[in-house]
């Protein structure tokens, strides 16, 4: 009777720390949103105070997780012309290390839209649009994917390269410049998968569903991802091709499995109602736990079917 009731003790105590640690974690997601989209930050448009400040910020939390500069500097900058103007940003670039030939690239677009100087759904209309789910939501899940991984590095067979994309909502000049550096500097590495991340903050609390959009020119099998799912609890995963613009149709021109995950649109987007109290914190877990788990189970198990995968 001892025994038994030492391992209910035992199974309670773990019980609890998880529990608050998984609170925890909701807490650190929330508190990513909750600064990215900030008065303080003006809707972070490029080559503005807020831009900078958003910069400032995740090269601070990729420090802190001691993450390296893939490249030189955490920066790499982006010039791009806009309606004749000369712009300029920067992506922020991380690294779990520089040891293994294979990568895994997890990114997410950081900038916004300012006062809704342009693409605003609210013309004439000069206020902060926050971008709290588009995309200080994918953000806040790299940075704690950033955090948690980290402490994976070692055991991982792959590196992983973390990148915050600038400069996105004038034209994915971000993801742009990563590519065409990557094609310069990096082709002997081999990505093996690149996970995008744009609006992942709005998961709706009664199905519980996200989405995988990749774009349809890739021959890789995605069900890898719904292999995966069945581990999962309380996630509601659909694949689903995508013909728009996001980041991960310029990274699809690396001839890699790639794709974005995200939770979809919805009525506040591009609009200043697009604030950090209409976030889905738990919905963010779940994400952030469904790649968490995928990166440090699945994917170093299945390595061999992503390799090659796309010709």
């Amino acid at each position: 009777m001892i025994i038994t009731f030492t391992k209910y003790c035992s199974f309670l105590i773990a019980f609890y720390f998880a529990s608050n640690q998984n609170e925890l974690i909701k807490k650190e997601l929330f508190s990513h949103v909750e600064y990215l989209s900030s008065n303080q930050l003006e809707g972070r448009a490029p080559q503005t105070k807020g831009d900078t400040l958003a910069q400032n910020y995740i090269i601070n939390h990729f420090e802190n997780c001691k993450l390296k500069p893939f490249y030189n500097d955490y920066r790499q900058q982006i010039e791009f012309s806009y309606f004749g103007l000369t712009k300029s940003s920067s992506n922020i670039i991380a690294t779990t290390g520089t040891e293994h030939h294979n990568k895994v690239i997890i990114s997410a677009h950081y900038d916004h839209l300012g006062y809704g100087e342009s693409n605003s759904m609210e013309i004439n209309k000069y206020s902060i649009h926050p971008g709290a789910d588009d995309n200080a939501s994918g953000v806040a899940v790299m940075l704690q994917l950033s955090q948690s991984l980290s402490d994976y590095s070692k055991e991982l067979p792959f590196d992983i390269v973390f990148v915050a994309f600038g400069a996105h909502e004038l034209g994915l000049y971000g993801s742009k410049k990563f590519v065409e550096v990557w094609k310069e500097n990096n082709s002997s590495d081999s990505i093996i998968l690149a996970i995008n991340l744009d609006m992942v903050g709005r998961m709706d609390e009664n199905t519980e569903q996200f989405y995988f959009r990749y774009k349809d020119s890739t021959d890789f099998s995605y069900n890898f991802l719904l292999d995966h799912l069945a581990k999962e609890t309380n996630v509601n995963l659909h694949l689903k091709p995508y013909f728009g613009k996001l980041d991960h149709s310029n990274l699809a021109e690396l001839k890699i499995p790639t794709g974005t995950f995200t939770t979809g649109s919805h009525d506040d987007y591009h609009r200043t109602s697009d604030s950090a109290e209409n976030i889905n914190q738990n919905g963010m877990y779940l994400i952030w736990r469904y790649i968490h788990n995928l990166i440090v189970t699945s994917l170093p198990n299945n390595i061999n079917i992503f390799q090659h995968s796309v010709k």
